[in-house]
């Protein structure tokens, strides 16, 4: 069964396959304390993705828990300025949808396997 953290990494890696040629920065929001062994991993995850590629630079943005990481995305989202990721509870997900508030997952899927095949095969094989 994967981690949570892994399945973070992959989405992750799936969501900035497709990234422009320029270095683009990303906001990253995730549910979790400022500190904690679940933020120290994800800034392990974040930092190994950043320096594994000149293409993206994650930062993550630790907010607490699932609502505050909710008002912040939605405050963030209404600034103008949403961020790209956010693992959100599932429990928010018709709200959003019906304030147009988030998008499909199609685009990201529309790959397959094929962006995700050699990330994937070194995550599985670090987490046997």
């Amino acid at each position: 069964m994967f981690k949570p953290f892994t399945l973070v990494a992959v989405g992750l890696s799936l969501a900035l396959s497709g990234a422009a040629l320029a270095k683009e920065k990303i906001d990253f929001m995730f549910p979790a304390p400022v500190d904690g062994k679940l933020t120290m991993e994800m800034t392990r995850v974040i930092k190994q993705f950043n320096d594994s590629q000149q293409d993206v630079e994650v930062r993550g943005i630790f907010t607490g828990n699932y609502d505050t990481t909710k008002i912040k995305a939605e405050s963030a989202q209404k600034a103008g300025q949403p961020p790209v990721l956010v693992i959100m509870s599932a429990n928010f997900t018709t709200d959003l949808a019906l304030k147009d508030e988030i998008l499909p997952m199609d685009e990201l899927f529309k790959y397959g396997d094929q962006k995700a095949a050699i990330f994937c095969k070194g995550i599985l094989a670090r987490d046997a």
